[in-house]
């Protein structure tokens, strides 16, 4: 009597462990392949918009890379610094710096690029700029807080935050930045990297988890055949 309910015990854990695995596992490649989906677009939109005409930022549909042109001055006082950013193998931060459109009560970050000590970045004047827009969409887990200190120079942030952003500087930002071109002036090292993560990445992770949610449902249904034939 006692064996034959020590191995009901084990049989019921055992597909209690599978379903809620297989249920996991299943859910964690549904996540990975609608992240390979989403790359997927980003990369075609790259290809894209990389050989049209830069338009009017007021115009724009802001889209991820579509090329604009935008007139305005930098506020340099809200000038963000991403920390922990790193560019062959060097330690440093992403600098970007808002620019003030006229007529427009919002600010719009300029991504000015990888910089190790960004001390000489006050640009004066008016700007005339292209570059390419970016969403942060990417969402990065962290310790601490958002923004890490803010000065009459700097804003330190450990991660792109626009609300976190607003409720420091009290203005209101676009949820996109402008990625600098290249050959616009007053930028630093602008090496652009699309994603960190490739789609067939994503797609292997994604595979990944569908065979371990299959094995463990072979075993489920072997363990069950193996049960009912007793």
């Amino acid at each position: 009597m006692r064996n034959s309910k020590g191995s009901y015990m084990k049989e019921t854990g055992l597909r209690v462990f599978c379903v809620f695995f297989i249920v996991v596992f299943t859910c964690l490649g549904a996540w990975q392949y609608h992240r390979y989906q989403y790359k997927t677009i980003l990369f075609s939109e790259h290809a894209k918009n990389q050989q049209a005409k830069p338009v009017l930022f007021s115009e724009s549909t802001q889209h991820p890379f579509e090329v604009a042109h935008v007139k305005g001055h930098y506020v340099n006082q809200f000038t963000v610094l991403l920390q922990n950013r790193y560019h062959d193998g060097q330690l440093g931060v992403e600098v970007l710096t808002p620019i003030e459109i006229k007529n427009d009560k919002r600010l719009l970050l300029v991504d000015r690029g990888w910089a190790r000590d960004p001390q000489n970045s006050t640009v004066m004047g008016e700007q005339s700029i292209t570059g390419s827009i970016y969403p942060f969409h990417e969402y990065q887990f962290i310790l601490g807080d958002t923004i890490l200190s803010g000065s009459d120079s700097f804003i330190k942030m450990q991660r792109m935050d626009f609300k976190a952003l607003e409720h420091v500087t009290h203005h209101l930002f676009y949820p996109v930045t402008l990625r600098l071109a290249a050959d616009q002036p007053h930028g630093f090292v602008r090496d652009w990297v699309i994603a960190t993560v490739s789609p067939a990445r994503h797609l292997g992770y994604a595979v990944q988890w569908w065979v371990m949610a299959l094995v463990l449902l072979s075993i489920f249904i072997y363990q069950w055949v193996m049960h009912e034939k007793k």
